[in-house]
């Protein structure tokens, strides 16, 4: 034993330690943005690793038609095995694709299933890890029989009355709705939907009282997000009688619309526009050209409104329609919003590209704005003919060369082609 002389041994300095919050964001940015080999890999590191990574794996669940992946869910969810025990394990997102009515007798299993289902989606689990326990929850249900609708006052009442709670948990924040025929208005009245998606969903013909299931409490309305095709209106699917449309659209950030040859979607996009203040981004998304007698949309009131994309949905053989030209020019010459520094052009699903057409008049429009107009390209994997790139390069040149003109110290804005190929 070595003499000590008087002095007390110095422990040695402990190894510095993360703290447990710095640990779990750098995992949660690695596992949004990584394989899932690589997430697989990870879940071997450690325990708390394990959790991170299994909680990334096994986030989302998907259901085709297949009745019998639901009915095995069901049972596993019955199970006492299924209590969890890694407390940060937890469904983020669930999806669900139906082909069989909701009427047919031999369907009764599946939906009972559902709505258990449904009842132990997005529970609050113990938080071990800081990990936050207010992440957001996507609920989708799309009933996808090709030329039909689901026809909601068959859905079975067990089903229903989960569905309702379902969209009443605080944890659910998004939610997916599409083909559903008579559904009744005010089905989200109380709801804490904060991102809505609803498309081809028929307003009730003859409304009659509503079910037990169907009273829901008042409550503010959160809606932050929201694409439709406007076949239901925004304002009823909230309440009955329909909200102000002012206090439907107070928190209405992001609003993506489908626009139809028909008056309805164009009336609808106009209503939301009217009173959305809070707007600071726009998709409007062209599958046919507008009725001769609507008036354009107004953007100039929009104060935050920073972002625009005027969208081409339709067939590929269809030309590009001129609705997409004179949201545009009325944009730009008469209504440009403070804010705004992106318009952006998503051509999308057409294998003939082309710039939309009465693109020409831009050369009038710069005279008054600056606009620095970029070009992004980016082919699917999925194109039949091989497509002369060369050729869409030299075309986009042309257009920078004519349109990039710095006029002084005007408005600085981009102008976007987004041009995808699948």
């Amino acid at each position: 034993m070595l003499p000590s002389f008087g002095c007390t041994p110095i422990p040695p300095a402990p190894s510095p330690l993360l703290p447990a919050e710095l640990v779990g964001l750098i995992l949660e940015t690695t596992l949004a943005t990584t394989d899932i080999a690589t997430i697989s890999s990870l879940a071997l590191v450690s325990h708390s690793f394990r959790m991170y990574a299994n909680s990334n794996r096994f986030s989302m669940i998907f259901l085709n038609p297949e009745e019998s992946k639901i009915i095995s869910l069901r049972r596993l969810i019955d199970l006492e095995m299924s209590i969890p025990t890694m407390h940060n394990v937890r469904v983020t997102s669930f999806i669900i694709y139906l082909d069989v009515d909701i009427h047919v007798s031999a369907s009764a299993e599946l939906y009972a299933s559902l709505a258990i289902i449904m009842r132990n989606l997005f529970r609050s689990p113990t938080n071990r890890l800081g990990r936050p326990s207010d992440s957001s929850r996507r609920f989708a249900f799309s009933y996808v029989e090709e030329d039909h609708t689901l026809e909601w006052h068959n859905i079975d009442s067990d089903f229903m009355s989960a569905f309702h709670n379902l969209c009443r948990n605080s944890a659910l924040t998004t939610l997916e709705l599409k083909n559903i025929r008579n559904i009744p208005r005010g089905l989200l009245k109380g709801s804490t939907i904060k991102h809505l998606t609803y498309e081809s969903l028929d307003p009730p013909v003859n409304p009659g009282k509503s079910r037990p299931s169907e009273v829901c409490d008042e409550g503010p309305i959160l809606i932050e997000s929201l694409t439709t095709d406007h076949v239901f209106s925004f304002f009823e699917i909230l309440n009955d009688p329909p909200l102000s449309p002012r206090l439907a659209c107070s928190r209405l950030k992001r609003l993506q619309s489908e626009l139809w040859h028909d008056e309805k979607s164009f009336i609808g996009t106009a209503e939301i526009l009217a009173v959305a203040e809070s707007l600071e981004w726009l998709k409007l998304c062209y599958y046919g050209e507008a009725p001769s007698s609507q008036a354009p949309f107004e953007f100039g009131h929009l104060s935050k409104l920073d972002t625009l994309v005027i969208g081409y949905c339709g067939p590929p053989e269809d030309h590009y329609p001129n609705g997409i030209s004179r949201t545009l020019i009325d944009l730009l010459v008469f209504d440009v919003p403070p804010a705004l520094s992106n318009i952006v052009f998503d051509v999308s699903g057409c294998e003939n590209i082309e710039l939309p057409r009465g693109m020409a008049i831009v050369e009038d429009i710069v005279e008054h704005i600056y606009l620095e107009l970029t070009i992004n390209s980016s082919v699917g994997r999925n194109v039949d003919e091989e497509l002369d790139l060369e050729s869409l390069r030299e075309k986009a040149n042309a257009y920078m060369l004519k349109f990039v003109k710095p006029l002084g110290s005007g408005t600085r804005l981009k102008l976007l082609f987004q041009m995808t190929i699948f």
